[in-house]
């Protein structure tokens, strides 16, 4: 004898025709463009926590926050491979441009080729190309502005120099920001 099949029961709800759809919950991400402009700002750092590679002949890291646009009176590392400056910034900034101001009085060729770079907790977030110093006095400018690509949010910057037996000479540094409005981030955000 057969075994017999039971009939498969119907469902007892019909399928309409157009379901709607339900929207997929997102997580909530930065915003990919800027909501505002917000008028970029000059950060004051004065009482901000500065350090270099190494010092010498008196050019304390400090110096390059301190206001004094002096010709000689600024940062100075002793003649080294790789020297480097930093500011920490004491809170997450949306960053736009760098102002890195010169020597006049001499020795303007040592910043030839500086790199500006974008810190957020330590990791490097976005860095300049090298950025060339004139080798004559008479077409040297006193200060090289160095103009950061949309949203490289950090905390830290960094001035520095590739090579081996070189000083890092910085009369002032000028940061142009505002504050993140998107603190959690910490990264760089490119505009889509």
């Amino acid at each position: 004898k057969k075994p017999t099949r039971r009939p498969t029961p119907r469902p007892s709800w019909r399928p309409t025709r157009n379901p709607t759809r339900r929207p997929t919950p997102r997580p909530t991400r930065c915003p990919t463009r800027r909501p505002t402009p917000v008028a970029q700002q000059l950060l004051d750092l004065r009482s901000n926590p500065t350090s270099q590679s190494s010092t010498d002949f008196g050019g304390d890291s400090q110096k390059a926050v301190d206001g004094n646009y002096l010709q000689n009176m600024g940062t100075h590392t002793a003649l080294q491979d790789n020297p480097w400056w930093s500011v920490d910034l004491t809170e997450v900034y949306d960053i736009s441009l760098v102002t890195v101001y010169n020597r006049r009085d001499c020795c303007w060729e040592r910043l030839d080729d500086f790199i500006v770079g974008v810190y957020s907790q330590g990791n490097l977030i976005w860095e300049s190309e090298p950025v060339p110093v004139s080798s004559t006095p008479e077409s040297i400018p006193d200060k090289h502005s160095v103009a950061v690509p949309g949203w490289v949010i950090g905390d830290a910057v960094m001035v520095r120099l590739k090579g081996a037996n070189r000083y890092l000479t910085l009369v002032e540094v000028e940061i142009y920001g505002t504050v993140d409005q998107c603190p959690f981030c910490g990264y760089y955000r490119s505009e889509e």
